[in-house]
């Protein structure tokens, strides 16, 4: 018998200006972070209180955010330029001259001991903690949208609708490059164990991808009425939520692909508009960011 699941709206945070475009979730803390076309960097405690905290103010979009650390947030522009962003006892923000374009992805290595960064120059970094980059790679003319990274392997979603995986990363070709969708592949990410890779973009469709058998496609469902904008995976590794410019976010079985629930404003008060990203907070909660200027957290649970 099939599960049936309920969607509990938690929280909606306001405050921004503009689109929301950059989330970003520190666990030890319990701070979410948001970011977006009014280059403002907020930083907010659900649960704790509806107010959000300006941690910093940008005088550009910011298009994505990753926690680097407790108290280093790192921000990337729509002028490609990195902003490490150091808050706490020590306050501070440093700037890197990073890609020739917009920063479209940041995503810490497997060793926690630095990052990667990609974006509009088709560039692929690979930066330590000091904040200089080690590792460079030009791997298309077009855009590099996403990174995911499990264990040695990191794979990159571009706008020449290509995957390309490393088994590592060294600055040399890939091991596998494939024609992964239609067209711009915007949001990947690897199953907890590192079996899968789950891809989206602008052809709507959600796919799963075979990692030990060279990138072979596994299945594939036509998951939004438009773009795929982004997805993550769940902790427990069993769900995949996905953000869609059809304003909707969708909740799969990630070993199936089956949909379980869809969150949308008719029956959640969610979002009116293209939801930019959804980023997972525990086994339950996710929250997301959209263009009507809002973050929402919803709970996900089973019915029975």
């Amino acid at each position: 018998m099939k599960r049936l699941w309920k969607v509990e709206k938690l929280h909606q945070f306001n405050g921004h200006h503009q689109g929301i475009y950059g989330l970003a979730f520190e666990a030890e803390s319990g701070c979410l972070f948001s970011s977006g076309a009014d280059g403002f960097v907020v930083r907010w405690k659900p649960g704790v209180s509806d107010q959000g905290e300006l941690i910093a103010r940008i005088p550009e979009p910011v298009f994505v955010l990753l926690s680097l650390r407790k108290d280093i947030l790192l921000a990337g522009t729509a002028h490609g330029f990195i902003y490490v962003i150091q808050f706490g006892k020590n306050p501070g923000v440093r700037i890197l001259n990073a890609h020739s374009g917009g920063v479209f992805a940041l995503v810490k290595t497997a060793s926690g001991e630095g990052w990667y960064s990609g974006g509009k120059d088709g560039y692929l970094l690979e930066w330590n903690n000091l904040g200089s980059w080690t590792l460079g790679k030009k791997c298309s003319e077009e855009s590099l949208r996403c990174i995911s990274v499990a264990g040695d392997k990191i794979a990159a979603g571009f706008s020449d609708y290509h995957i390309r995986e490393w088994k590592p990363f060294n600055g040399g070709e890939p091991v596998h490059d494939i024609i992964a969708h239609h067209n711009s592949v915007f949001s990947i990410a690897y199953s907890k164990d590192g079996r899968w890779l789950f891809s989206g973009g602008r052809d709507a469709a959600l796919k799963q991808w075979d990692v030990q058998n060279g990138l072979q496609l596994l299945r594939e469902v036509p998951a939004h009425w438009s773009h795929i904008n982004h997805l993550d995976v769940s902790p427990n590794g069993n769900m995949i939520a996905t953000a869609s410019m059809d304003k909707t976010i969708r909740i799969w079985e990630a070993e199936t692909l089956e949909l379980l629930k869809v969150i949308d404003a008719t029956k959640t008060e969610a979002h009116n508009s293209s939801v930019n990203r959804v980023v997972w907070l525990d086994h339950e909660r996710i929250a997301s960011c959209a263009d009507d200027r809002t973050i929402r957290v919803f709970r996900i649970f089973p019915a029975d």
